[in-house]
């Protein structure tokens, strides 16, 4: 696993956790559509005025943070796909597993996806700087500070799931990039004590100052590993059949 002398990084899948492959010095995992929680979900496209409708397989994954016992109580910054998707204080000798998006009150997964379809030419990434970051799983540990605490809003989470128009920015043809989706619903808080703030909640603040260390791992499709030169090695799932379900 990736891991620096502040904490480690994993990815997970259904639980299991995802082989990690070294190359030219970055980390590599599988970002498998096919496995035993693997589900499939429908897509639409406008093709020659016609709406054709599919169905595409996505697979759930969580994000393992684990803070080595010695570390120092750190801010951890998570981003997907270059696009911020949590945040968790650590002391040191703790983890946390992140399951997916933070949206209001609810948790909706992270899902490994084949990029979507772009609605019209203008559909791209707010900022283009976020390209090269599409297919890739980013940690950051901060110094940090609090600050008082203050309402405020409800985290409405801004992602947005790369295209295939912004992935072929990055790949121009050469392979096929995956991304990641918002999922399905797998928590909500139905009792909210600040309920009679219907869009805020209190919290306390906190102000980074000084960014310590980072871990970076880039998620491919199996072929395109092979192709790099990679073997690899099977998810050790309890049950190695896989059947999608319907979302």
């Amino acid at each position: 696993m990736p891991s620096n002398d502040e904490f480690s990084l994993r990815i997970t899948i259904g639980g299991i956790e995802v082989p990690e492959y070294e190359k030219d010095g970055l980390t590599y995992v599988e970002s498998n559509l096919f496995t035993p929680v693997s589900y499939t979900v429908p897509t639409e496209e406008l093709v020659d005025g016609e709406i054709e409708k599919q169905r595409w397989p996505v697979t759930p994954y969580q994000v393992v943070i684990t803070t080595n016992p010695m570390s120092e109580e750190r801010y951890y910054e998570v981003k997907v796909d270059g696009g911020k998707v949590s945040g968790i204080v650590l002391d040191g000798g703790q983890s946390k597993v992140i399951t997916g998006f933070s949206i209001g009150d609810s948790v909706k997964e992270f899902l490994f996806s084949l990029p979507r379809f772009a609605k019209d030419e203008n559909d791209r990434l707010p900022d283009k700087s976020l390209a090269p970051c599409i297919g890739s799983i980013e940690v950051k540990s901060w110094k940090f500070y609090w600050l008082g605490p203050s309402w405020t809003n409800k985290n409405t989470n801004d992602y947005r799931q790369a295209n295939k128009k912004d992935c072929f920015e990055v790949t121009k043809g050469k392979f096929v990039m995956m991304t990641t989706k918002v999922g399905r619903e797998i928590s909500h808080s139905s009792h909210h004590p600040y309920k009679q703030h219907n869009m805020k909640k209190k919290t306390s603040y906190l102000n980074t100052v000084t960014l310590t260390s980072k871990l970076r791992v880039k998620y491919l499709m199996g072929h395109t590993l092979t192709k790099m030169g990679i073997c690899l090695q099977p998810l050790q799932f309890p049950c190695t059949s896989s059947s999608l379900s319907k979302s």
